[in-house]
């Protein structure tokens, strides 16, 4: 049944006890109800902004971790991984100058960071990358292989580790490989520099 409307004055119809809105016909829930969806509808006309969705990616890829492939057996590099990966998204997150390096690749460092897999270098190759390195990937790759070295770094050495195959990842080029590229020192260097090491 329709709620009873008064014409001159608020009133209660005391069959539903509903307090019914002279002119509109209106009950304060419904009323309440048609507020709330207005609100909730414009503020999705306007959307999240810039720095929500930077919020959301970072909420999402600190939950979730760094994304492992296949099994990493030593603890210790299993420890520093998620040690360093931690360390590494807040000085991403919170150093203007730490985003500005991937900026300046036209990408989200959270992102790529949060994109990235990680797996052990087990193949012969990989070990002999790994005899004089820590982690390596490829450039615009988005898979990291940690040496067995990697167990052994600080949380920010390993931080400063994963910030630099980050940028690998995001696009920057390494010499020799990019003979216009920076050295891996250099890299090291801008990694201290701009993301607070």
């Amino acid at each position: 049944m329709a709620p009873k409307i008064s014409s001159s004055t608020d009133s209660i119809d005391r069959r539903t006890s509903t307090r019914v809105f002279p002119r509109r016909g209106l009950s304060a829930s419904r009323l309440i109800i048609a507020a709330l969806t207005c609100a909730l509808s414009v503020g999705n006309v306007f959307g999240a902004g810039p720095q929500d969705n930077k919020r959301a990616a970072l909420r999402d890829v600190r939950k979730r971790g760094p994304v492992v492939v296949g099994k990493i057996p030593n603890y210790k590099v299993n420890q520093c991984l998620s040690a360093g990966f931690r360390n590494a998204l807040r000085r991403i997150h919170h150093i203007p100058s730490c985003q500005d390096l991937f900026a300046a690749l036209d990408a989200n460092g959270i992102e790529v960071l949060g994109n990235t897999t990680y797996s052990l270098a087990k193949s012969d190759f990989e070990k002999q990358v790994c005899s004089d390195s820590n982690a390596f990937t490829t450039i615009g790759g988005s898979k990291v292989w940690l040496c067995g070295a990697f167990g052994w770094l600080s949380e920010q050495d390993a931080a400063k580790v994963l910030i630099h195959e980050a940028l690998h990842g995001a696009g920057l080029g390494e010499y020799p490989g990019d003979p216009n590229g920076p050295t891996a020192a250099e890299i090291d260097e801008m990694v201290k520099k701009h993301c607070g090491f």
